[in-house]
């Protein structure tokens, strides 16, 4: 067999076993709702690459956690609370990191296969959503959704989020408070929440929300802002009382 054929038949073997198996490769497969590497392949590539280990030395004096630009489809966040910052970035490629003295910059990048980037945080840090585009699941439990009850959440220059609920937060929040804070033709979007009392402050932006049980709603409106649900069957939102406070 001539050299060229072999190289043929070399790289044709290679182009195969990147498609069947991208995780030999380093491309890391991720189990979102079990939080860890779908095989053992990847769990190697984990425990080998720094980069791709959760980093135990984040720096605490953190207070801000702002993410910048990016596109939903490739960036999904889990967001919870802990008693210290921590950070699981299974794919660097979709997300760069750095500091700005306080404040941790998660830069979101639409490149590489869709990843699942964890957050851990303290109760004390502050989220805000700059000109993004993301899918964010708070929490596992009632214990690591309980930040929001600390600090509001805030969206500006023209950022779209999803929110959803951990799966056990229908039964396990009933007494969960949630702030958020839009400006700058920013939408933010609420699917499965059990809140207590939803406090929105609006300048130019909106929020939806859908099978969502809310006890108290309170929203102060500037300029064009919305505040709807997205499902046509109001019967699947539980919405007790609702105040609306325009400002000029």
């Amino acid at each position: 067999m001539k050299t060229s054929t072999k190289l043929l038949f070399g790289v044709f073997f290679l182009l195969l076993l990147a498609t069947w198996f991208p995780q030999l490769f380093g491309k890391i497969r991720w189990n979102t709702d079990l939080g860890k590497t779908g095989d053992f392949i990847s769990a190697l590539w984990v425990n080998s690459n720094s980069t791709m280990q959760l980093m135990e030395q984040v720096p605490q004096h953190i207070r801000y956690v702002k993410f910048l630009k990016g596109a939903a489809d490739q960036n999904k966040m889990n967001i919870l609370s802990a008693d210290r910052i921590k950070i699981y970035n299974p794919n660097p490629d979709n997300f760069q990191l750095s500091l700005r003295q306080d404040t941790l910059l998660v830069k979101l990048i639409p490149t590489g296969p869709p990843q699942a980037f964890f957050l851990w945080i303290r109760p004390d840090v502050q989220l805000l959503f700059e000109d993004c585009n993301a899918t964010v699941h708070l929490g596992k439990s009632a214990d690591q959704t309980m930040y929001a009850t600390r600090k509001p959440i805030l969206f500006r220059q023209n950022s779209h989020v999803q929110f959803f609920a951990a799966k056990d937060s229908t039964k396990m929040h009933p007494d969960l408070n949630l702030d958020i804070q839009a400006s700058g033709h920013s939408f933010a979007i609420l699917y499965d929440f059990v809140i207590h009392q939803f406090n929105a402050t609006l300048d130019n932006s909106q929020i939806s929300y859908g099978y969502v049980q809310i006890d108290q709603i309170n929203v102060k409106s500037k300029g064009k802002s919305l505040l709807n649900s997205i499902i046509k069957n109001t019967d699947k939102n539980i919405i007790g009382s609702t105040k609306i406070e325009h400002l000029n």
